[in-house]
């Protein structure tokens, strides 16, 4: 992404953190990929000059992408109110129906009552969401469009591994224009967790992850009690999780099922032939086998 604009308000603690950078991500995000990792502080103190620059009025959009996640519509708020505190006539627009919005130049302003309607409630209802890559050459062009007839200062995209993708392409579009593209970590599956170098953790858990965790829990706690009294039957429960199973393994910490089944365990399937095209190719493919 493009690197977070830090406030006089929130200075950042400039010390570069060792991150490993892939060469294909190198090649193609040029423009973004030797932005430092930053850790935002506190800071009670400002300069003329920063806080002209903090309080100065913007136009922001947000968009989410992929499927809805608990504290969605708080992500939203939490920008809405800082935005307007730091000037009421900073603007904020929120694309619909997720990445098609930006594509179509599909919005709408978001206002203190649409906001307030829909504070602390799940779902992402508020604009919707949808699951469309920008992947191509014209879904950018009509992308960096759509941004730049609104004069956005920033585009905040809320969404998981696939969605944050499509953030840093979009950054890296834009890098010209001077809008940030600012990724928030969504997804309930809970396989955005991002180490340096070193191990340490940048990213440790996206939001939404604990609140699907106890429903599932829940739910099939209900289900152990149940088998526990009426030994006929067996319950199945498939959780979400796609090719990661860190919400399987979660809930089984916290209701002690008597079997889970974790995929990363069970897959001893490996496309060497794949491997090896890629390999001669000089790219690296990402793309899961189930």
């Amino acid at each position: 992404m493009r690197g977070i604009q830090t406030s006089p308000h929130r200075p950042a603690n400039r010390s570069i953190l060792p991150v490993e950078i892939d060469k294909e991500a190198r090649r193609q995000l040029a423009h973004i990929i030797g932005n430092t990792v930053q850790r935002v502080e506190g800071s009670d103190t400002s300069d003329d000059a920063g806080l002209a620059s903090y309080t100065k009025a913007r136009h922001i959009g947000i968009v989410f992408s992929g499927g809805p996640a608990p504290g969605g519509h708080n992500v939203i708020a939490g920008l809405f109110d800082a935005a307007k505190k730091a000037n009421p006539q900073t603007r904020l627009f929120g694309f619909l129906m997720g990445p098609d919005g930006i594509i179509e130049g599909n919005y709408t302003e978001l206002t203190q009552d649409l906001v307030d309607r829909y504070r602390n409630l799940g779902g992402f209802t508020m604009i919707r969401t949808g699951r469309t890559k920008i992947d191509n050459q014209k879904k950018m062009s009509l992308s960096r469009e759509t941004c730049k007839r609104l004069e956005l200062d920033a585009l905040v995209v809320v969404g998981g591994d696939d969605s944050n993708t499509n953030a840093a392409f979009l950054a890296q579009e834009m890098f010209a224009d001077g809008i940030q593209v600012i990724g928030v970590p969504k997804t309930i599956d809970g396989d955005i967790q991002v180490r340096d170098a070193r191990g340490r953790v940048l990213c440790a858990m996206s939001f939404g992850f604990h609140t699907a965790a106890r429903a599932f829990s829940q739910a099939i706690a209900n289900l152990c009690t149940d088998t526990s009294s009426d030994v006929k039957y067996w319950h199945v429960c498939k959780v979400m999780g796609r090719v990661a199973s860190h919400l399987a393994l979660e809930v089984a910490l916290q209701t002690h099922a008597n079997m889970t089944l974790i995929g990363e365990d069970l897959a001893d399937y490996m496309d060497y032939d794949r491997l090896a095209k890629a390999e001669k190719e000089g790219v690296v493919d990402y793309t899961p086998t189930a």
